[in-house]
């Protein structure tokens, strides 16, 4: 099983930044949805390099399709 975790920052002005690890593909932004429901809106998402990975047991299908012209 794929280990994720959360890094939690509570700045003093009252800013909260939160960062994921081992979160690969969009299911990050689940868990950036999940904390702005707990602590209020968000001001900024930044993307890191492991959201453009590809989540594992995820299979890509490819198909074919014969066209005549």
């Amino acid at each position: 099983m794929e280990k994720h975790e959360l890094e939690i920052e509570i700045l003093p002005d009252g800013t909260v930044r939160v960062e994921t690890f081992g979160v690969k593909g969009p299911r990050c932004l689940e868990y950036a949805q999940l904390m702005e429901e707990i602590v209020g809106m968000t001001k900024e998402t930044s993307l890191k390099s492991e959201y453009y990975e590809k989540p594992p047991n995820v299979r890509i299908q490819q198909s074919q399709h014969n066209r005549n012209i």
